[in-house]
């Protein structure tokens, strides 16, 4: 009688399976697709922590069938492992300080670092980069197209938003990889494909009317315009001039768009609502202005960024007061009251935070720890550059992914990023293949 024996490859199987399945769905739904509604033990439970959960088992799995690590070891993985670890203190310490759930809460502003892990092992165990990347842009045109026939059928409005502002930020990744992307074979119907989810994807960052991500793709564009000037003579500086050319046209029609659309200042005949059901024909009046009025003059008095400003002055002046430790994980910061969030403040809302996930960094972890997440950060930008200009890589990945992480980071200054997992996991995914690419580690050949 023969015994079982798993096979190494039955599991990277499924390790890729699981991977993929998690970011196609954090892509196209975001974080309707975070929420299980299920709880373990009173703490409720996330498909993101479920996910992490399965992943951790299949790669220990891994482990212990060939007695080593699953993957090589570096100065990087030791500093990612030491950031880790000092979350799990502040996580303890938080425990011990009675903060109970809350802890939890704070405590995914780290451990999605573990996606770090999973994208190093899927891409080492033979999964191509340019799969991942293909998953998430096909899952994030597919939101959009959802999110746009739900709008046409039944128009409804959120704070003057039609689609969540999370959705317009990947929804831009998406179309980077897609202007950026080409298929060898030059087939007519993957081009118009391509085309579709470029204009999907814009048609929802319009209707999120999320003003942050107007200055996202601008500087985005200006570095891969930047790129194109600096990169080699040949087929990489040409394709970078007519993505960073192409996207920017579009840009340019949907803010001329936006400045044709503008209307006089409402009365109380002519005030349409920026709640609930809306006429189709009137979202424009109230997305386009919502839109203009983050860029005139008006945009000091915006209540938006009003809140902002006072949030961001409340979280300086608590990271100053304990710059070594911050304030930890669990206690609310309370940095502005429960009207200006979604979700009322709970050991499971991020209601009071900065509104800028760096400055929340700092204010939970201390300065020390928050220098020790740029420096790692830093690293990788640097070696990634290096390795793409003056270096032998000559894919287009390399300033794809350095205009996503750039992206990823511009939102996180005026936004909830890191306190979000169904972002923050992408976020640690575009940094782990920046690494695969820097030290050359990854799974394909060709020149995509």
């Amino acid at each position: 009688m023969t015994s079982f024996r798993l096979k190494p490859e039955i599991l990277d199987r499924a390790f890729a399976g699981v991977y993929l399945a998690y970011l196609f769905g954090i892509a196209a739904f975001n974080r309707d697709f975070a929420r299980l509604n299920m709880e373990l033990f009173g703490v409720p439970l996330f498909v993101g922590e479920a996910t992490i959960g399965i992943l951790t088992l299949l790669l220990v799995a891994r482990g212990l069938i060939d007695r080593k690590a699953p993957f090589p070891t570096s100065g990087l993985s030791r500093a990612l492992a030491a950031y880790f670890l000092v979350g799990c203190g502040f996580a303890v310490f938080g425990l011990k300080n009675g903060y109970g759930l809350a802890v939890f809460r704070d405590f995914a502003l780290v451990y999605y670092l573990l996606f770090f892990t999973f994208t190093l092992f899927a891409v080492r165990g033979g999964l191509a980069s340019a799969t991942v990347l293909h998953v998430v842009a096909v899952g994030s045109v597919i939101g959009s197209l959802v999110t746009i026939v739900f709008f046409l059928l039944s128009p409804r409005l959120s704070a003057e938003h039609a689609a969540p502002g999370y959705q317009a930020l990947v929804a831009w990744i998406a179309a980077l990889w897609l202007a950026l992307w080409r298929d060898r074979g030059n087939n007519r119907i993957v081009r118009a494909l391509r085309y579709l989810g470029i204009g999907a994807s814009f048609a929802v960052i319009y209707l999120a009317a999320y003003r942050t991500m107007l200055p996202v793709m601008l500087i985005t564009l200006a570095l891969l315009a930047a790129w194109a000037i600096i990169a080699r003579p040949g087929w990489r500086r040409s394709r970078l001039a007519r993505a960073a050319g192409g996207l920017s046209i579009v840009l340019l029609i949907v803010v001329g768009a936006v400045l044709l659309q503008q209307r006089p200042p409402a009365t109380a005949e002519t005030l349409l609502p920026s709640e609930g059901p809306i006429e189709l024909e009137d979202a424009p009046d109230v997305l386009s202005p919502r839109w203009a009025r983050g860029f005139g003059a008006e945009a000091l008095t915006e209540p938006s960024l009003r809140f902002r400003l006072t949030a961001w002055r409340l979280a300086i002046e608590k990271t100053i007061a304990s710059p070594l430790v911050g304030i930890g994980y669990g206690p609310s910061p309370g940095l502005y009251p429960d009207e200006n969030c979604e979700l009322a403040s709970s050991p499971t809302s991020n209601c009071g935070n900065a509104h800028n996930t760096l400055l929340t960094l700092a204010m939970r972890m201390g300065l020390p720890v928050f220098a020790f997440f740029l420096a790692i950060n830093g690293y990788v930008t640097v070696k990634l550059v290096k390795r793409a200009v003056r270096g032998p890589d000559e894919s287009i990945q390399a300033p794809f992914l350095a205009s996503a992480y750039l992206s990823f980071l511009l939102y996180g200054l005026m936004s909830l990023f890191f306190e979000s997992p169904y972002l923050s996991s992408l976020f640690w995914v575009v940094l782990g293949l920046m690494w695969t690419r820097a030290t050359g580690r990854i799974a394909e050949t060709g020149r995509d």
